[in-house]
């Protein structure tokens, strides 16, 4: 039998589903597991996880009253994206609009051990699309409803630390308009990926280590991953074998 893999995202929420703080947060800490089972394909997760963690931090405080927008936004973006993770996972087809970054995927986990620049710049292209259609497909829509005035006043909450230490940049949205999907695709391909790709050069262990106390902070173990059940490609999936490393 098939598996249902939007059922099967949603089930990994919990009893969070419908408590948009609570939500938040466990989605930043399923986004860090991803990435610690697989940074190099998982590299969006690793990024999101922090932008995540800011959404739950922002439904904390005053929201300006955007708190029903984030919640949504946050939730639509998981719904988006964690099908196809883990269809990725198990092997199974990624067809629509999800079809094209993982396509770069597959391409990077081919070439990564015979050419490492090579599967690193693939991974950091497929962050770039893979932010482009969560942007445009996903979360323009929610942007669209917002009047001016909500356009403009939403500006306050577009900043979020890459890392949980004070010392980790901030990064900023430095243009006019957050709910313009051209800003917001400029401000991903010229300011939030170049910070994500230089802190996974240069801070790797850092960004692992705080990507950890992440899924520490949800409450969450490599166990809450559901197992991989490999796409047999005749009608369905057959069982997984042996045994996936999990963090402790």
């Amino acid at each position: 039998m098939r598996r249902d893999y939007e059922l099967l995202a949603r089930s990994l929420l919990g009893t969070t589903v419908d408590d948009p703080r609570a939500r938040s947060l466990r989605v930043s800490g399923l986004y860090a597991l991803f990435y610690l089972e697989e940074p190099l394909l998982h590299s969006w997760c690793g990024l999101a996880s922090f932008v995540a963690l800011q959404v739950h931090r922002a439904l904390a405080g005053p929201t300006f009253g955007y708190r029903t927008m984030m919640g949504k936004a946050n939730l639509a973006i998981y719904d988006g994206i964690v099908p196809a993770l883990l269809r990725r996972r198990d092997g199974a087809p990624i067809a629509g609009r999800m079809a094209a970054p993982f396509r770069i995927l597959a391409e990077a986990d081919r070439v990564v051990e015979t050419d490492l620049a090579r599967g690193l710049a693939l991974s950091d292209q497929a962050v770039v699309e893979l932010s482009r259609v969560e942007q445009t497909e996903v979360a323009q829509p929610i942007f669209a409803s917002l009047t001016r005035w909500q356009r403009r006043a939403i500006r306050e909450l577009f900043v979020f630390r890459l890392g949980l230490d004070s010392a980790a940049p901030v990064i900023r949205f430095p243009y006019r308009d957050p709910a313009d999907v051209e800003q917001r695709l400029r401000f991903t391909r010229e300011h939030v990926v170049p910070a994500w790709v230089e802190a996974r050069a240069t801070r790797a262990e850092w960004i692992r280590a705080d990507l950890d106390r992440l899924r520490r902070m949800a409450q969450l173990s490599a166990e809450d991953l559901p197992a991989r059940v490999p796409w047999s490609g005749k009608g369905g999936a057959r069982p997984a074998t042996g045994r996936r490393s999990s963090p402790s």
